[in-house]
């Protein structure tokens, strides 16, 4: 509900996405303050790694664009004209599973930085719980 609030409501500048991707701790307008993301999605990566198969059945049940990035690449609308999108790389011998979400450059313009967060934990549980009807 407050992601959709904030969207609505926020005025920030530059409202135009670019289709410019970059990962949240990249954003232009981020606070500086704040960490890295480091490892959060690593949990996740693991999930998606082990079923693939069923990563990809999930990403496309809940309405995703198949798109060339990463190994497996959606975007997903999260809103009308608002995509975000989920990239990952399977394991291998050399690297672990890796998920990324980018999103637009100009994402800041229409949402705080707080509230991708919010948009992001929804997004991930969504496809793990369709991976485990």
């Amino acid at each position: 509900t407050l992601s959709i609030f904030d969207f609505l409501c926020h005025r920030g500048e530059n409202k135009r996405l670019k289709g410019v991707w970059a990962p949240v701790d990249s954003l232009k307008g981020r606070p500086k303050a704040l960490a890295s993301l480091g490892g959060f999605y690593d949990e996740l990566s693991k999930g998606f790694d082990r079923n693939q198969a069923a990563f990809r059945r999930a990403c496309e049940e809940l309405g995703a664009e198949a798109v060339s990035m990463g190994d497996i690449g959606y975007k997903f609308s999260v809103f009308p004209d608002f995509p975000v999108i989920l990239k990952f790389y399977a394991s291998d011998e050399d690297f672990p599973a890796q998920t990324v979400l980018l999103w637009d450059e100009n994402t800041l313009s229409y949402l705080y930085y707080e509230t991708t967060f919010y948009i992001a934990g929804h997004l991930l549980r969504k496809i793990t719980a369709q991976m485990c009807p």
